[in-house]
């Protein structure tokens, strides 16, 4: 049985713990990949982190994460991220 509560579905809410998904519908969400030296762990780090779609074609998406181990970045940042062949999957640039 489908219902809806201040526009969120109950399937939005499945969806969102299935994927691990911050407040949001799944289509609204990407993942990017970060590389960065963490001063807190001393070593390099790879983490992704949720962003929202500001401007897909420019490449521009919005933070919707807190960093674990002291990324370059921060929640609600606009970062510029592009599709890596290597990857496979959108990698932040800067």
């Amino acid at each position: 049985m489908l219902f809806t509560i201040l526009g969120i579905t109950n399937l939005d809410l499945i969806l969102s713990k299935k994927y691990l998904l911050p407040y949001g519908k799944p289509e609204d969400y990407v993942k990017i990949l970060f590389r960065y030296y963490s001063d807190v762990l001393e070593e390099e780090t790879v983490e992704t982190m949720w962003a929202t779609i500001v401007d897909q074609e420019k490449g521009y998406y919005k933070i919707d994460n807190i960093p674990f181990y002291g990324s370059p970045v921060a929640s609600d940042d606009i970062v510029f991220a592009e599709f890596d062949e290597v990857e496979q999957m959108l990698t932040y640039r800067e």
